[in-house]
């Protein structure tokens, strides 16, 4: 089952977690460590999970059962270099608006190294750029949690982007439908068409058209 979304407000299902949704800071000067030393950081996978005590649905069951699956994953993503996974964002969302706790998606927030984003003139053109160029291979990387995706409560995957852009921080929030991507994996869909069936929030949590 699809959620409509255009009137979507969307948090996550643990308390005050910085979600890929929104966070009180996307319009602050970035003030801390360089984009270079953040880089040679590297965490112990845990410590990118959601602390389970931050639940309050069923996602708490999920992650401990798919705990290695999503150690797996985290390690993954990181290895690409290009961006990094952010410090206790994977978990389990849900939507704030129906209150629905029994549908939840997938998700985690990403620092974008090197973003082509600043390149454009506008945040909906900026946020174009990072979705094209960092998408793909995060769906691609997705083949191997099919079994999350196929627990009744999950229902697709969320994603949050965050760059730099003139020393401030940015964001968008892609919403993949877990069909899509399945259909994606299967050849069914092409990757241009999966991006067109998505849905993408912006910093005000409101539906913006990328494409």
């Amino acid at each position: 089952m699809k959620i409509q979304l255009p009137l979507l407000i969307v948090c996550l299902c643990m308390v005050f977690l910085n979600s890929c949704s929104s966070t009180p800071e996307h319009e602050q000067e970035s003030t801390g460590p360089t984009e270079a030393a953040i880089r040679e950081v590297t965490l112990d996978p845990e410590e990118y999970l959601v602390p389970e005590s931050r639940y309050t649905t069923s996602g708490v069951e999920l992650q401990k059962r798919y705990r290695s699956l999503m150690l797996d994953l985290i390690e993954d993503i990181n290895s690409l270099k290009s961006h990094q996974v952010r410090e206790k964002t994977v978990g389990f969302y849900y939507d704030q608006k129906t209150k629905d706790r029994d549908h939840l998606y997938l998700g985690y927030d990403l620092t974008i190294y090197d973003s082509p984003a600043h390149l454009a003139d506008s945040y909906t053109n900026r946020a174009l750029k990072v979705i094209r160029n960092t998408l793909k291979p995060l769906l691609d990387r997705s083949r191997n949690i099919y079994p999350i995706l196929d627990e009744q409560p999950v229902i697709g995957l969320v994603l949050g982007f965050y760059w730099t852009h003139d020393g401030k921080s940015e964001s968008v929030t892609a919403w993949i439908d877990a069909s899509d991507l399945k259909k994606y994996h299967d050849r069914r869909i092409t990757f241009n068409e999966c991006m067109v069936r998505s849905i993408y929030t912006g910093q005000d949590n409101k539906i913006i058209r990328l494409l």
